[in-house]
């Protein structure tokens, strides 16, 4: 299956340059879907080299 993962301090950092709630909604700003089998390497991913300092 599939699973939803939001890196939430990415999404709030992009969320300054969406400028309404449906582009906001069409952009799924932090937002990644993967493999449930990804899960974790997902995540450790984002902990570990986050895409915004």
């Amino acid at each position: 299956g599939k699973v939803t993962i939001k890196d939430l301090d990415a999404g709030r950092i992009l969320a300054a340059g969406v400028a309404d709630n449906e582009a906001w909604k069409a952009a799924r700003p932090g937002q990644s879907t993967v493999d449930r089998s990804d899960l974790v390497q997902t995540i450790r991913s984002i902990i570990d080299e986050p895409s915004i300092k």
